[in-house]
């Protein structure tokens, strides 16, 4: 990480990744950790339509609290290669901790599908230090 803030301790600096079927409680679950971590921080949640604009508008709102990026899957990739260089370059205090929900659909021609794309979406990432499955 550029800014060295990443380190077993702290949740800031890399990923967390809660995965499930659709409607198994991701978004319950990352809410549950806002509430966990005191509810007083900022907690944003963009959607996966949202432009290299809006995206780094997003980050600014989320500096010090949580940044959740819903179905990963669906956002473009070059807002996330975006989104996620500014965040590695954050001062540590500011940097969101960022929580990526991964949905994966029941049909086996969809997750092969799915599975190529998130080897690519592997590629830019930052580490996962925390992978729940949620359900």
């Amino acid at each position: 990480m550029a800014n060295g803030s990443a380190n077993k301790n702290n949740p800031i600096g890399c990923a967390h990744l809660i995965q499930g079927h659709p409607g198994s409680g991701i978004v319950s679950t990352v809410r549950a950790l806002h509430v966990g971590l005191g509810g007083k921080i900022p907690f944003r949640a963009p959607h996966y339509t949202i432009g290299h604009q809006g995206m780094l508008g997003e980050l600014a709102l989320a500096a010090g609290g949580i940044l959740f990026l819903d179905d990963i899957l669906e956002f473009v990739p070059s807002v996330l290669r975006r989104l996620l260089w500014h965040w590695d370059h954050m001062d540590a205090k500011a940097q969101p901790i960022l929580v990526v929900g991964l949905r994966l659909s029941t049909a086996e021609q969809a997750t092969q599908h799915e599975w190529s794309r998130i080897e690519k979406l592997a590629e830019i990432l930052p580490p996962i230090k925390h992978h729940v499955i949620a359900g």
